[in-house]
């Protein structure tokens, strides 16, 4: 059974409980992994038969996150503006594993993506950003913000909304973080 589903720009997936991950819209920029054609009118299975399990998924406008159950952080579809984290502006059509060394060992809590941005927050309350704009991190980086461990997150081309679990919300404008164009 979907557990849960999320629309990007282009596709959309959904998530059941045994962690398999469908998907089905567009795929010129290999939004559905795994798939030949450019476009699915129903969903396909674009992730399960690896052994993990997608535990969590985020849709951008042309690209996507998933947070798998070995910690590990991938990403797939165009990337063109950094936004699939591997330090690169080249998009893929199979999964490739966001670059986490900045992390520090800290763990990923749940992932966001809106238009070419991408976000994670991780368990010890911090956010990061990449993707965006031409000169934005091609690699997570950290967003200096502060209250808590971060309960839920919305990504858009234009910032990102940030709420607590102390139920307080902060918007990060563009202007505040370089990162954020």
């Amino acid at each position: 059974l979907p557990i849960c589903i999320v629309a990007g720009g282009t596709a959309v997936y959904a998530l059941t409980d045994d962690g398999t991950l469908f998907g089905w819209g567009a795929n010129d920029k290999g939004q559905l992994p795994g798939v030949q054609s450019v476009s699915v009118a129903d969903p396909v299975a674009v992730w399960g038969a690896s052994g993990s399990k997608v535990l969590a998924v985020a849709a951008g406008g042309a690209h996507a996150l998933a947070l798998v159950s070995d910690g590990s952080v991938m990403a797939w579809g165009d990337g063109a503006r950094g936004q699939l984290g591997n330090g690169t502006s080249t998009g893929s059509s199979v999964p490739i594993a966001v670059d986490l060394s900045a992390l520090n060992g800290a763990s990923v809590s749940m992932v966001g993506a809106g238009g070419a941005r991408s976000v994670m927050a991780t368990l010890d309350g911090r956010l990061w950003v990449w993707g965006g704009a031409a000169t934005d991190a091609l690699s997570p980086a950290l967003m200096p913000i502060s209250g808590g461990a971060v309960n839920r997150m919305a990504v858009s081309e234009r910032a990102v909304h940030v709420w607590w679990r102390e139920a307080k919300e902060v918007t990060v404008p563009p202007v505040s973080v370089g990162v954020l164009v």
